[in-house]
Protein backbone atom coordinates (compact mmCIF):
# COMPACT_ATOMS: atom_id res chain seq x y z
CA UNK A 1 0.00 0.00 0.00
CA UNK A 2 1.47 3.33 -1.06
CA UNK A 3 1.10 6.36 1.15
CA UNK A 4 0.17 9.62 -0.49
CA UNK A 5 2.64 12.24 0.70
CA UNK A 6 2.29 15.85 -0.26
CA UNK A 7 5.21 17.17 -2.29
CA UNK A 8 5.94 19.78 0.36
CA UNK A 9 6.82 17.07 2.89
CA UNK A 10 9.81 16.12 0.76
CA UNK A 11 11.06 19.70 1.04
CA UNK A 12 10.64 19.52 4.81
CA UNK A 13 12.56 16.23 4.96
CA UNK A 14 15.40 17.64 2.85
CA UNK A 15 15.52 20.81 4.98
CA UNK A 16 15.65 18.82 8.22
CA UNK A 17 18.31 16.52 6.76
CA UNK A 18 20.54 19.44 5.78
CA UNK A 19 19.90 21.12 9.13
CA UNK A 20 20.98 18.00 11.04
CA UNK A 21 23.93 17.02 8.86
CA UNK A 22 25.46 20.44 8.15
CA UNK A 23 26.90 21.19 11.64
CA UNK A 24 28.79 17.89 11.61
CA UNK A 25 29.81 18.07 7.96
CA UNK A 26 31.02 21.68 8.27
CA UNK A 27 33.84 20.43 10.47
CA UNK A 28 35.15 17.98 7.85
CA UNK A 29 33.87 18.90 4.38
CA UNK A 30 35.91 22.11 3.70
CA UNK A 31 39.19 20.43 4.65
CA UNK A 32 38.31 17.24 2.76
CA UNK A 33 37.43 19.15 -0.41
CA UNK A 34 40.52 21.37 -0.08
CA UNK A 35 42.75 18.31 0.20
CA UNK A 36 40.95 16.58 -2.67
CA UNK A 37 41.39 19.52 -5.03
CA UNK A 38 44.74 21.06 -4.06
CA UNK A 39 46.84 18.24 -2.60
CA UNK A 40 49.54 17.17 -5.05
CA UNK A 41 52.60 14.92 -4.67
CA UNK A 42 55.13 16.69 -2.45
CA UNK A 43 52.48 18.73 -0.63
CA UNK A 44 52.84 18.61 3.15
CA UNK A 45 49.63 20.27 4.17
CA UNK A 46 46.61 22.01 2.63
CA UNK A 47 44.93 24.50 4.94
CA UNK A 48 41.52 26.01 4.43
CA UNK A 49 40.93 29.50 5.88
CA UNK A 50 38.04 30.63 8.04
CA UNK A 51 36.44 32.24 4.97
CA UNK A 52 35.76 28.79 3.50
CA UNK A 53 33.95 27.65 6.64
CA UNK A 54 31.87 30.85 6.63
CA UNK A 55 30.94 30.35 2.97
CA UNK A 56 30.04 26.68 3.55
CA UNK A 57 27.95 27.57 6.59
CA UNK A 58 26.16 30.36 4.73
CA UNK A 59 25.50 28.07 1.77
CA UNK A 60 24.01 25.38 4.01
CA UNK A 61 21.90 27.99 5.81
CA UNK A 62 20.50 29.25 2.49
CA UNK A 63 19.65 25.68 1.46
CA UNK A 64 17.84 25.02 4.76
CA UNK A 65 15.92 28.31 4.46
CA UNK A 66 14.99 27.50 0.85
CA UNK A 67 13.58 24.07 1.64
CA UNK A 68 11.70 25.23 4.74
CA UNK A 69 10.30 28.18 2.79
CA UNK A 70 8.95 25.81 0.15
CA UNK A 71 7.47 23.63 2.90
CA UNK A 72 5.79 26.38 4.93
CA UNK A 73 4.57 28.41 1.95
CA UNK A 74 2.62 25.38 0.69
CA UNK A 75 4.30 25.36 -2.73
CA UNK A 76 2.95 28.67 -3.92
CA UNK A 77 4.48 30.11 -7.06
CA UNK A 78 6.43 32.87 -5.25
CA UNK A 79 7.80 30.42 -2.69
CA UNK A 80 9.05 28.08 -5.40
CA UNK A 81 10.74 30.94 -7.29
CA UNK A 82 12.31 32.34 -4.11
CA UNK A 83 13.30 28.82 -3.02
CA UNK A 84 15.04 28.17 -6.34
CA UNK A 85 16.87 31.50 -6.06
CA UNK A 86 17.98 30.60 -2.52
CA UNK A 87 19.09 27.12 -3.64
CA UNK A 88 21.15 28.62 -6.47
CA UNK A 89 22.64 31.16 -4.04
CA UNK A 90 23.47 28.40 -1.55
CA UNK A 91 25.15 26.26 -4.20
CA UNK A 92 27.17 29.27 -5.42
CA UNK A 93 28.37 29.91 -1.85
CA UNK A 94 29.31 26.24 -1.47
CA UNK A 95 31.28 26.37 -4.73
CA UNK A 96 33.07 29.59 -3.73
CA UNK A 97 33.94 27.95 -0.40
CA UNK A 98 36.22 25.54 -2.25
CA UNK A 99 38.41 28.31 -3.67
CA UNK A 100 40.48 29.81 -0.80
CA UNK A 101 43.38 27.63 0.38
CA UNK A 102 47.04 27.60 1.40
CA UNK A 103 49.28 24.66 0.48
CA UNK A 104 52.81 24.15 1.77
CA UNK A 105 55.01 21.76 -0.18
CA UNK A 106 58.60 20.82 -0.92
CA UNK A 107 58.59 23.36 -3.76
CA UNK A 108 57.10 26.31 -1.87
CA UNK A 109 53.74 27.81 -0.98
CA UNK A 110 50.61 28.04 -3.12
CA UNK A 111 47.62 30.05 -2.02
CA UNK A 112 44.43 31.75 -3.02
CA UNK A 113 43.44 34.31 -0.42
CA UNK A 114 39.84 34.86 -1.50
CA UNK A 115 37.28 33.50 -3.93
CA UNK A 116 38.16 35.54 -7.02
CA UNK A 117 41.92 35.61 -7.36
CA UNK A 118 44.11 33.25 -9.30
CA UNK A 119 46.37 30.84 -7.46
CA UNK A 120 49.61 32.49 -6.32
CA UNK A 121 52.64 30.19 -6.34
CA UNK A 122 55.82 31.05 -4.48
CA UNK A 123 59.02 29.06 -4.30
CA UNK A 124 61.04 29.08 -1.09
CA UNK A 125 63.45 31.52 -2.77
CA UNK A 126 60.57 34.00 -3.28
CA UNK A 127 60.33 34.53 0.48
CA UNK A 128 62.02 37.77 1.52
CA UNK A 129 61.84 37.11 5.26
CA UNK A 130 59.70 35.43 7.92
CA UNK A 131 58.44 36.81 11.21
CA UNK A 132 57.82 34.16 13.84
CA UNK A 133 55.58 35.34 16.67
CA UNK A 134 56.06 33.30 19.84
CA UNK A 135 52.75 33.66 21.67
CA UNK A 136 52.06 32.59 25.25
CA UNK A 137 49.83 29.47 25.11
CA UNK A 138 47.12 31.02 27.28
CA UNK A 139 46.85 33.91 24.79
CA UNK A 140 46.75 31.92 21.56
CA UNK A 141 48.99 30.13 19.08
CA UNK A 142 52.39 30.94 17.59
CA UNK A 143 52.32 32.46 14.11
CA UNK A 144 54.45 32.43 10.98
CA UNK A 145 54.27 35.59 8.89
CA UNK A 146 55.78 35.07 5.43
CA UNK A 147 56.78 38.17 3.45
CA UNK A 148 57.26 37.49 -0.25
CA UNK A 149 59.35 39.46 -2.74
CA UNK A 150 56.26 40.86 -4.49
CA UNK A 151 54.94 42.40 -1.24
CA UNK A 152 52.39 39.68 -0.51
CA UNK A 153 52.11 38.64 3.12
CA UNK A 154 50.83 35.33 4.49
CA UNK A 155 50.03 34.77 8.17
CA UNK A 156 49.79 31.16 9.31
CA UNK A 157 48.66 30.34 12.83
CA UNK A 158 50.41 27.33 14.28
CA UNK A 159 47.28 25.62 15.55
CA UNK A 160 46.79 21.90 16.02
CA UNK A 161 46.53 21.43 12.27
CA UNK A 162 49.87 23.07 11.40
CA UNK A 163 51.78 22.08 14.55
CA UNK A 164 52.70 18.53 13.36
CA UNK A 165 54.59 20.16 10.47
CA UNK A 166 56.54 22.61 12.66
CA UNK A 167 59.83 20.66 12.57
CA UNK A 168 59.64 20.05 8.81
CA UNK A 169 58.80 23.70 8.17
CA UNK A 170 61.65 24.95 10.38
CA UNK A 171 64.05 22.49 8.71
CA UNK A 172 63.02 23.75 5.27
CA UNK A 173 63.46 27.37 6.42
CA UNK A 174 66.92 26.48 7.73
CA UNK A 175 67.86 24.55 4.55
CA UNK A 176 66.80 27.45 2.34
CA UNK A 177 68.67 29.88 4.63
CA UNK A 178 65.66 32.19 4.98
CA UNK A 179 65.81 35.15 7.33
CA UNK A 180 63.63 34.61 10.41
CA UNK A 181 62.78 37.42 12.83
CA UNK A 182 61.78 36.02 16.22
CA UNK A 183 59.23 38.22 17.93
Amino acid sequence: MLKNYEARHFFMAIGIGILLISPISLVFIPTFIGNSIYHTPGTWIVMVPKLSYILYGSGCALLVIAFFLMYFAVLKKYSIILGIILIIGGVILLIHGTRPFTAISDDGIKMRADTGKEISSYTWQDIEYINYYDVIRSEGFDQFEFHFNDGTRLLLTENGYLMPYHKALMAKIRDEQLAVNWK
